[in-house]
């Protein structure tokens, strides 16, 4: 109870019954049927009233109290009185774990993680979550706008992606009209990707990534003359914009070479982990001509990050100025440490934008978090989602 609810307890244990240590061992360890109740003190007598309804009062003992500090503890007077700093406990707890990591993973990352989750339960105070907003949330209310004038993004997809259905959402509830797109649609010209003003590039497994994830995806392209051809187009087309997220955002980074202003970009390799990363991490945003982010520079927000090849690997020295969102610690600081920093890339710098700001790549998933009511955790003041914005983004720079 106390790891989960990251809180002490004090327990009184009756020194005429517990007169050893082994005694105390016994009762905190039997496997008799039991329960324990956390009851707050305004509901202490309805909880009795109900037990003693029931015939269970005189079966019940009151052994103590919980309560909220900067450094948990759990305290136990008995014989004698025992204090454990939860700290202390989960270092125990979690170092079997820790060990079968360091032999599965990446060990200097599984020490990275091992050692945060010690010291993150030290302090209370200093690992709270603090996001920052520099805008305001726009209310994501559906509107209802003629078809004929909605703008058109292509949710684009090969075989193995499974993310269409979330970026479609997010972008509908912005006000565009989505098509789902196969990349084979396009190559046998049943779909003509130049009609659309948008496309995003969807995250999951292409060709079960087997080859890389999104390398094969893009080398369909590259290695076909028509679809060359035709996205080379559809990129240089300055009315038009493109976003590539996880599998989508590998795809796009091999397909620099036909990406206006892309030729800083990195590609995307193994996590240093060596492992899947599913995880909510928070980013901070910076200041580029992304139009995906406009006015939302300085923000700390969650996002959701789903990747196994995450690792931005840079040709030459990184550009600044394209790096459009670094990963960040919880006292909001670029970092390259795990797991707040999921992959491994370079001060966490894990999504970019070409020289105009049209085309956007990132690894973590906006389109997870485009609603308040995807969120497992978010501030009580956030009544619709930061991320709708990001999409409403598009929509705008497109008026």
């Amino acid at each position: 109870m106390a790891f989960a609810g990251n809180c002490s307890i004090e327990i009184d244990a009756n020194p005429k019954l517990f007169t050893n240590e082994d005694d105390l061992i016994k009762f905190f360890f039997n496997e008799e049927l039991g329960v324990f109740v956390e009851v707050q003190n305004n509901m202490l007598k309805r909880f009795n009233d109900s037990l003693n309804k029931y015939g269970f009062l005189s079966h019940a003992k009151d052994i103590g109290k919980t309560y909220i500090e900067d450094t948990p503890k759990i305290i136990i007077r008995g014989y004698k009185t025992f204090t454990y700093n939860l700290y202390d406990l989960r270092k125990y707890w979690s170092s079997l774990s820790h060990q079968i990591q360091s032999l599965r993973d990446n060990p200097s990352e599984a020490k990275q993680e091992y050692i945060n989750k010690i010291n993150s339960h030290k302090n209370r105070g200093l690992y709270d979550i603090k996001p920052k907003l520099t805008f305001s949330i726009p209310q994501n209310k559906i509107v209802f706008i003629k078809k004929n004038l909605k703008p058109k993004v292509a949710i684009l997809r090969e075989q193995g992606v499974n993310g269409q259905r979330e970026m479609a959402h997010a972008f509908m509830k912005a006000g565009f009209e989505c098509d789902d797109v196969h990349i084979n649609d396009i190559r046998d010209q049943n779909v003509n990707i130049l009609n659309y003003n948008g496309l995003a590039t969807c995250g999951g497994f292409s060709y079960g990534d087997v080859l890389g994830a999104g390398r094969g995806w893009a080398n369909k392209i590259l290695h076909n003359p028509y679809l060359e051809n035709i996205m080379s187009k559809f990129f240089n087309d300055k009315n038009k914009f493109a976003l590539g997220v996880c599998n989508g955002c590998q795809m796009l980074s091999h397909l620099s070479q036909i990406i206006p202003g892309a030729n800083d970009w990195p590609t995307f390799i193994k996590n240093k982990s060596k492992q899947f990363e599913a995880r909510l991490v928070y980013i901070k945003i910076n200041k580029t001509k992304s139009i995906f982010f406009n006015e939302m520079s300085g923000s700390i927000l969650p996002v959701i990050v789903s990747h196994g090849e995450g690792q931005a690997e840079f040709k030459s020295k990184k550009n600044n100025n394209n790096c459009v969102i670094n990963y960040v610690d919880y006292q909001n600081k670029k970092t390259n440490i795990y797991p707040y920093n999921p992959n491994g890339s370079l001060d966490g710098a894990n999504g970019f934008t070409n020289m105009d700001g049209r085309i956007t790549i990132l690894m973590p998933h906006p389109e997870r978090l485009s609603t308040i009511n995807q969120f497992s955790w978010k501030p009580d003041d956030w009544k619709h989602s930061p991320w709708f914005k990001f999409f409403k983004n598009a929509r705008d720079w497109l008026q």
